[in-house]
């Protein structure tokens, strides 16, 4: 009986860890170290270079910018864990597996564009995706769609200041660079692999 219970546990268990930050953490770390090492050099060199009353000034202007931004990322961390939980893998591996093929970057494409919001939808959505099954080109074709053709960014922003012409022309010569962007992703990370043992 206690084998049957786990195994009819095991899925929400899988989701579960899913929802668990993944194996970049160390990479992650190290980028934290960095730019926090930067920063200290760099208010070390403001005070002394600019003196204490503009330090202190620009640490009370990041620090209210700061208390703006930490809601909105700690929103888009429980969203990645409760989407990851809630949304199967099994289609997002499908539609934007290693084998989706140009059919995968195709639908990151039109997810790109689709998708209303700033970082902190776009990138819940790609970690979402990542942790799913989506494979690396799909993740960067659907990151490089909304940076370059989200549909919301064209009506409410480019098309009211640089006008319908401009824009356009903009759009329409960005087409295809999601597409490519996933393309070269693929192939980067094929090399980076290197050939697979061909199966008996």
């Amino acid at each position: 009986m206690n084998d049957s219970s786990s195994e009819a546990s095991s899925p929400r268990s899988d989701r579960v860890n899913r929802a668990k930050p993944g194996g970049g953490q160390k990479s992650a770390l190290y980028g934290f170290l960095f730019v926090s090492a930067l920063a200290l050099a760099s208010a070390v060199l403001c005070y002394l270079i600019r003196g204490p009353e503009v330090f202190a000034e620009v640490v009370g202007a990041q620090g209210d910018f700061l208390l703006d931004v930490i809601p909105r990322v700690g929103a888009g961390i429980f969203l990645v864990g409760f989407l990851t939980v809630l949304i199967p893998p099994e289609p997002i591996a499908k539609l934007l597996g290693e084998g989706s093929g140009l059919k995968g970057l195709l639908i990151a494409t039109a997810a790109g564009v689709a998708t209303p919001g700033g970082p902190w939808v776009i990138f819940p959505i790609v970690t979402l995706f990542s942790r799913s099954g989506a494979d690396l080109g799909a993740c960067v074709t659907y990151v490089t769609a909304w940076g370059l053709l989200s549909f919301q960014r064209l009506l409410v922003w480019e098309i009211a200041f640089l006008g319908v012409d401009v824009s356009l022309v903009r759009y329409t010569s960005g087409l295809a660079v999601p597409i490519v962007a996933g393309l070269l992703a693929r192939r980067f990370m094929a090399m980076v692999d290197g050939p697979r043992p061909a199966r008996g």
